[in-house]
């Protein structure tokens, strides 16, 4: 019989079958020529099977180590129970993990070298993680070298810092392991977390802690405290008052804030730490318009960490006399100020521009603005700064350009005049940066006041000029905000272009420029990174209203998109707060 042809034959079922095979006589006690102890118990196994699974095995039995000859292999950091489940998993692929006993397979599987166990663990411990369990997960991790789980894990503790301060895990952290947490961008409400979280560490240990108080207390970022909360709750208190060391550490932040806004900026010290971190925010969206052009009337809210469609909620209706305008907002200490914007289409509405209300957080309620003595006033600039909110330039009912600036103080409920506009404009954007108000663009008889930048010093009650921009801007599709002691400005022209004011060279500097159509948007601060929400999307013909939001991270001008984060709007406005300062 002559066959030429060769044919290649795979029993994929043998590998699995064989090791099943010897499994049983692992049972059985067929062949065993090595015993594990761990505990009382004395497992039997096979050398070869152990070997081929486990490169701790395989170092064992093939070096010079005295294991190679003996028959028996006492492992003492194992328990019984978790070296019996471990040696069920080599010889079977299967193993149940639970609350109870995954973190001593865990530690098992890492002296085993047992990766694909490991990764079984890893993945366990992610699955439930929350912030009673991730700061133990974590420094599991990292005394194992874990690195992905590492990063995991790392992210929950920061974004769940507010809890994990109570846990006890927290507490037993070394001084080493405390000092490199507060130095991350953990994720609080407010720093005062910190601080009392600082506190209970020490009262847990004070014979061994307290002499560790003065420098973990310049990790605290004492500089974004209230001047209320730094002398009665950290000044006043008993470690703090016990301790010169800390006492002068107050005494430096307490100067730090005495200085002006520019000294501030050079002024550095090394027991101070000035970089604010994410504080917990919660983000509002004002009116606007829907995917099918119709006023939403409302206003939402989210204060989940990672934004996304499903988590915002029904925060209040605009008051009747609001309804379907375009309006502009900003956000004061605890509340958002909203006006009109723009002159009224219906004729059911009142043609004054007096139509203001500031929305109460805390409480929930609605409070009337009683008019300004120029009562009609359209398409102004607005800013809040210092208790104050300032209307800056806008036309009048006869079309022509306002000069005047007007301010509300909101503690007494009126109004006074601040010196005038020395440029007169309209369509301007505002924003409040290191204690003064910049009035960007706008339109008005001459162009150039499209690219001109102004700033009042309230302390002197004068305008001055700062350079003006580098091009010429369409101011329809402009907003502005300040960030951490820095203007930036987002247009669209017809890509996103995003400058921010360097304080060093006194000049504008583009940032970033991106292939990205996107007019009648709203931005506001959000984790120390700006929020650009929703608007249109498209050409003239094509448009859609998005429901994106794109976080730009100023220290590396690179955009993060979150495509279903909010509800679709245009023409809408947006704010954010920190939770402690509404809650």
């Amino acid at each position: 019989m002559a066959i030429t042809n060769d044919k290649h034959f795979e029993i994929a079922i043998l590998p699995k079958t064989t090791l099943s095979r010897m499994n049983d006589f692992r049972r059985d006690g067929i062949l065993i020529d090595i015993y594990i102890e761990a505990g009382q118990e004395r497992i039997p196994c096979h050398r070869n099977v152990l070997a081929a699974s486990s490169n701790y095995f395989y170092a064992m039995f093939t070096s010079n180590m005295k294991e190679k000859h003996d028959d028996t292999i006492h492992i003492s950091n194992i328990d019984a129970a978790t070296m019996s489940s471990i040696i069920n998993y080599i010889y079977t692929g299967q193993i149940c993990l639970s609350p109870d006993n995954v973190q001593s397979v865990f530690e098992a599987a890492c002296l085993m070298q047992l990766t694909k166990l490991q990764e079984c663990c890893s993945e366990f411990f992610i699955h439930n993680l929350d912030a009673s369990n991730c700061l133990g997960v974590y420094k599991l991790a990292i005394l194992h070298d874990i690195t992905d789980l590492a990063n995991t894990t790392l992210n929950v503790v920061l974004q769940s810092f507010s809890d994990v301060l109570c846990e006890e895990d927290f507490l037993r952290l070394t001084k080493e392991q405390l000092t490199e947490m507060l130095r991350k961008d953990v994720i609080v409400k407010s720093e005062n977390q910190v601080f009392e979280g600082l506190i209970k560490w020490i009262k847990y240990d004070m014979d061994t802690r307290q002499k560790h108080l003065h420098d973990l207390l310049k990790e605290i970022r004492l500089v974004h405290m209230t001047e209320k909360y730094l002398i009665k709750s950290v000044l006043q208190h008993p470690l703090i008052e016990e301790s010169a060391q800390c006492r002068d550490v107050i005494s430096k932040t307490m100067g730090f804030w005495n200085l002006c806004p520019d000294k501030q900026i050079e002024v550095r010290d090394s027991c101070l730490c000035y970089q604010a971190r994410p504080y917990r925010e919660k983000v509002f969206i004002i009116g606007g318009k829907d995917e099918d052009q119709n006023f939403q009337n409302n206003i939402l809210s989210c204060d989940e960490i990672q934004l996304s469609k499903s988590c915002w909620k029904y925060e209040a209706n605009l008051p009747l006399p609001l309804h379907d305008l375009d309006l502009i907002a900003t956000a004061l200490d605890d509340s958002i100020f909203i006006s009109q914007h723009k002159p009224a289409i219906r004729a059911s509405t009142s043609p004054m521009s007096s139509n203001r209300w500031i929305y109460h957080l805390k409480e929930k309620t609605w409070k009337k603005i009683q008019a300004s003595r120029l009562k009609f006033r359209f398409e102004f600039g607005i800013a809040y700064l210092e208790g104050f909110v300032y209307i800056i330039g806008g036309y009048d009912a006869n079309m022509r350009d306002v000069s005047k600036v007007e301010r509300y103080n909101c503690q007494t409920d009126t109004w006074d005049e601040v010196a005038k506009l020395p440029y007169v404009t309209d369509s301007c954007v505002a924003a409040e940066c290191n204690r003064r108000i910049i009035v960007i663009g706008g339109h008005s008889a001459s162009r150039k006041a499209e690219t001109l930048v102004q700033s009042y010093d309230p302390s002197t009650d004068r305008w001055t000029m700062i350079n003006p921009l580098t091009c010429t801007i369409n101011i329809k599709d402009v907003s502005c905000l300040s960030l951490e002691g820095k203007v930036y400005v987002f247009y669209s022209n017809p890509d996103m272009h995003v400058l921010y004011y360097n304080q060093n060279n006194k000049k504008w500097q583009e940032l970033l420029t991106c292939e990205k159509k996107q007019v009648m948007f709203s931005v506001c601060r959000y984790q120390r990174c700006i929020a650009l929400i929703g608007g249109l999307q498209g050409d003239y013909i094509d448009v859609e209203v998005v429901g994106s939001v794109d976080i730009f991270k100023p220290n590396t001008a690179e955009w993060k998109l979150l495509p279903n984060a909010a509800i679709p709007r245009c023409a809408h406005q947006s704010v954010s707060f920190l939770l402690s300062n509404i809650s």
